[in-house]
């Protein structure tokens, strides 16, 4: 199991992707949407999936 975190303006490219490399035929792909989450977390994740170069 993998758990990736994307935008989701992202999602797509991210699925895209995972299935170009994953073995399985139809490997299992679900999101699962932050409703809320600790602010500090919250503020790590938007930096996190900042594109490069623009933070």
């Amino acid at each position: 199991m993998a758990l990736l975190k994307t935008r989701k303006q992202d999602w797509s490219a991210l699925v895209s992707r995972l299935h170009e490399l994953h073995p399985y035929e139809t490997p299992e792909c679900v999101a699962v949407r932050v409703a809320a989450g600790a602010p500090k977390y919250l503020a790590w994740l938007e930096a996190a999936l900042e594109p490069e170069g623009t933070g």
